[in-house]
């Protein structure tokens, strides 16, 4: 999906996939059904990934961390010509498929930030609800700011610098130090 949705052809899919147009019609009434299919499947991957995550990590932090290390920017460009396009184009699957994954997020992420509580890494007492829902509108801005290449920061730098050091803001003394050391050890890998 590297081209976006747009310009690949249903000719495209066929022959990508190694099957006949006819096939491809047989299975998909026409590119709205297989790509709102296609979107389902890919976005509850994902879902199931991250829970599994959720599940299997040791820490809040853990999984903090590892969406960190996960921030590729190859992967998130293809992802956001998809999602530019899907916009454009198929409003209604992005918005049908886009609110499901966004209610996930809003009650893992509130989960999440319970655990964090738990282990004594979020200061007590916070309104989870109200911090999930800014982690939340933290991906459109990190999007937004990775539409302007020219600035050159990478997914990876904007994802720390606002994700990392808000999350940084709203953590204990002991929270705060076991970011600072991670941070710390990543740095000493860059060089």
């Amino acid at each position: 999906m590297t081209m976006g949705c747009k310009a690949v052809t249903m000719d495209d899919i066929a022959r990508v996939n190694g099957m006949s147009k006819r096939t491809l019609y047989e299975l998909f009434k026409d590119k709205s059904q297989l790509l709102e299919e296609a979107l389902i499947y890919k976005t509850s991957n994902m879902i199931c990934t991250f829970d599994k995550l959720l599940n299997e990590s040791g820490s809040f932090l853990d999984i903090i961390f590892m969406a960190y290390e996960s921030q590729s920017n190859v992967m998130m460009n293809s992802n956001m010509i998809l999602v530019q396009d899907m916009k454009r184009y198929y409003y209604n699957i992005y918005k049908n498929v886009y609110s499901r994954v966004i209610e996930h997020h809003r009650a893992k992420s509130f989960e999440c930030l319970a655990r964090g509580e738990k282990e004594g890494i979020i200061i007590p007492g916070l309104d989870k609800k109200l911090v999930g829902e800014i982690f939340l509108e933290m991906g459109p801005m990190i999007d937004t700011f990775l539409h302007s290449p020219e600035k050159g920061y990478s997914r990876k730098e904007v994802f720390k610098t606002l994700v990392l050091y808000y999350l940084r803001g709203i953590s204990t003394l002991e929270g705060i130090q076991k970011i600072d050391d991670y941070l710390k050890t990543k740095e000493k890998e860059e060089v």
